[in-house]
């Protein structure tokens, strides 16, 4: 089962303060990570298996089988709306209706990264970093 609080949060420990209500739903996987949206039953769910699950309203809008051992959890980047989930052969980078930015995966190769990517923003233009191991 998975809890998620009315509000935007990334803290799933954290009880949701007395005014907010909370909802729970079912899903059949073992989650890894999750952020939740505002409005009841909006989230996007990462299982430990690699597929990225998006809920509106409290209903399956889509999933992507990532196809890969995820590196991290969701990384949201709010100003331009994306999801971003670094994989170990592929960055994701998705807007919130499931599909790719960049037209698909981005191949990472043989540099397998150590930690999750990251974005900042750079003259005007967004880029994602990553440390490898390699």
């Amino acid at each position: 089962n998975l809890t998620v609080p009315k509000t935007t949060t990334r803290e799933v420990e954290t009880a949701p303060e007395e005014d907010d209500e909370s909802y729970t739903y079912h899903i059949d996987a073992n989650i890894k990570d999750f952020i939740s949206f505002n409005g009841k039953g909006n989230f996007v769910a990462l299982t430990v298996t690699g597929e990225l699950m998006s809920y509106a309203n409290g209903r399956m809008n889509w999933v992507k089988n990532l196809n890969a051992k995820t590196i991290g959890g969701i990384s949201y980047i709010e100003e331009y709306q994306f999801i971003l989930v670094t994989a170990k052969n592929a960055l994701h980078l998705l807007d919130k209706t499931g599909k790719y930015v960049t037209g698909g995966p981005v191949s990472i190769g043989n540099k397998t990264p150590s930690q999750e990517a990251t974005q900042f923003n750079y003259k005007g233009k967004m880029y994602i970093a990553y440390p490898d191991i390699n």
